[in-house]
């Protein structure tokens, strides 16, 4: 499964992997971005996803793993099997 890849402005993330093998893309650029929408349909300009990133780094993360994306960053994962992840959200 990927996800789409992400760009939080405000916040970062703090990934531990429990479980499997989960590759990240990190850094590069989102293509074709756009914001994400709050629930009640304006715009989160702090917020952007994309289907993919272009010129980014892979992380292949294994159990025990921690992985730290600071304020900014684009980010991508997908997990060919079953992986297992917690995430620690840190506001900027």
């Amino acid at each position: 499964m990927q996800n789409d890849a992400e760009v939080h402005k405000r916040e970062g993330d703090l990934w531990c992997c429990i479980s499997g093998e989960v590759v990240f893309t990190c850094g590069g650029d989102l293509v074709d971005p756009s914001p994400v929408r709050n629930l009640d349909g304006t715009e989160n300009l702090d917020e952007l996803k994309a289907k993919t990133i272009r010129r980014g780094t892979k992380i292949i993360m294994r159990p025990g793993d921690w992985l730290w994306i600071p304020p900014g960053q684009s980010h991508q994962h997908v997990c060919k099997r079953t992986g297992r992840l917690f995430i620690i959200k840190i506001k900027d």
